[in-house]
């Protein structure tokens, strides 16, 4: 039995299990291919004629044209071998036929002449790009402007560096036009001067110059001036007291007295042209008065710097300003002249104390008796030893005056004895409702402008048993 009827080098067995060819054909699509041939060496279908259904039969592929009878395409230019065989006469297995460095099917969906290289080099839309950079770069061949962000497709790609697909390549929010055009910023670079601000930030919302890093130079950068500091970017000196911004943030040095031969470092607020609240603007502090910008009282006299200067005429660096041995804020206190000398030696009291010698002591120099004890302050110093400042120095429970005037030592605690000749409306220490005199200075500010309030005396009455 003959199991190779139709003598194609394929068992019958065989074509009919596996193949579904036809056992007594040789020739089963009758390509002029064997079936044979076509399963072992062409590695196309034995059941059809166009195994890659191109329209070209599978004989013609291999013989004729030498195209490949298993691929539509055989050169991959996503053209047809038919297309380009009798279409576009491109050549099928070339897949830029003119060797333009354009595809054959680029040009054609752009209608260049793909058998043309000539054209590679014409610019169809005058942006700068040649067809051949066009297709290279991805742009448009007939939009001048592919993103329409502002910038020729050839500037973008040749000057700028620019995404010619993206109008803003940089991701600032601003198109790489306005940066290019209008803003003069690096449409590459979202913050053209590294401050910390991108570009559309500094044009848009702050009005900073994007090409400055401190756009008000004044040593601080924009991004801090607006996001740390809260200071005006556009403006060097932010609180008007013609120092900078810089200089109150960073520091300076300046001279500390009026010989210029000491310096402090200052930093002061940028926000309040008064730091330290004193009255006196910190430009003026620093420049004209020589006082520290960020204590309101430099001297520690107990008077602000701005009442110093403006009210009183002391001097603001110095606790003694007409060197009398009595502070200013001391002399102020009990209505004394704090730059005339003179009232150090006077007694106001007329207790026997000068005014100095009652600054020295701490007694007051408006009370004769500052304890309210019925001793003169001179008398407790001086002749009785007592203190000035306790109204029972031995704290017997008897005034000291009590005990001088009925003949006991008011520095002997243990006299007058408390079970000899009792003295009822004494026994007990006198009832002090307040001895305290209060001297209460009130001082304010409106504007820049110091002024003082007024001075009272609060003195509360002291009762005395009998």
């Amino acid at each position: 039995m003959n199991n190779d009827t139709d003598s194609d080098k394929i068992h019958d067995w065989t074509e009919i299990r596996y193949f579904k060819t036809n056992p007594i054909n040789p020739d089963t699509d009758s390509d002029t291919l064997d079936d044979f041939m076509e399963l072992n060496f062409y590695t196309t279908n034995p059941l059809t004629n166009d195994s890659d259904s191109d329209s070209i039969s599978d004989p013609e592929e291999l013989f004729v044209y030498n195209t490949d009878p298993n691929s539509a395409d055989s050169d991959g230019d996503t053209l047809s071998d038919y297309e380009e065989l009798f279409n576009y006469s491109t050549n099928p297995r070339a897949i830029d036929t003119d060797s333009d460095g354009m595809p054959d099917d680029f040009e054609i969906v752009w209608l260049l002449d793909p058998n043309n290289s000539s054209d590679a080099e014409l610019d169809f839309d005058n942006d700068g790009l040649d067809n051949l950079s066009e297709y290279t770069n991805g742009t448009n061949l007939f939009l001048n402007d592919t993103d329409i962000d502002g910038l020729l497709d050839g500037a973008e790609v040749i000057h700028y560096k620019t995404n010619p697909f993206i109008n803003d390549t940089d991701s600032d929010h601003l198109l790489d036009g306005e940066e290019v055009y209008i803003y003069f910023t690096d449409p590459v670079n979202s913050d053209t001067d590294n401050d910390g601000l991108i570009d559309s930030q500094e044009v848009l919302i702050f009005f900073t110059n994007p090409l400055l890093s401190d756009s008000d130079m004044d040593g601080i950068s924009d991004w801090k001036e607006i996001t740390c500091y809260f200071t005006d970017a556009l403006k060097n000196d932010t609180d008007n007291e013609q120092l900078s911004d810089g200089e109150e943030i960073l520091g300076f040095f300046y001279p500390t007295n009026q010989y210029g031969n000491r310096t402090g470092f200052f930093t002061t607020n940028p926000l309040n042209n008064d730091t330290d609240l004193d009255g006196l603007l910190d430009k003026d502090e620093i420049v004209v008065y020589l006082t520290n910008p960020n204590n309101n009282d430099t001297d520690n006299d107990g008077i602000c710097d701005g009442i110093e200067v403006l009210i009183y005429g002391t001097n603001p660096l110095t606790e003694d300003s007409d060197q009398d041995g009595m502070p200013d804020g001391w002399e102020v206190l009990y209505y004394f002249n704090p730059v005339n000398s003179t009232d150090a030696e006077k007694d106001f009291d007329g207790d026997g104390l000068t005014n100095l010698e009652e600054y020295f002591y701490s007694t007051n120099p408006r009370k004769d008796d500052t304890d309210n004890d019925d001793l003169t302050d001179y008398e407790e110093l001086f002749n009785y030893q007592t203190d000035p400042l306790d109204e029972d120095t031995d704290n017997d429970g008897y005034l000291d005056g009590w005990e001088v005037e009925n003949g006991y030592g008011p520095l002997n605690p243990n006299d007058p004895p408390e079970q000899t000749n009792p003295l009822p409306q004494t026994t007990k220490k006198p009832i002090t409702v307040g001895a305290i005199a209060l001297n209460i200075l009130f001082a304010g500010f409106l504007g820049k402008i110091a002024f003082t309030i007024g001075w009272f005396t609060i003195q509360t009455i002291r009762k005395k048993k009998k």
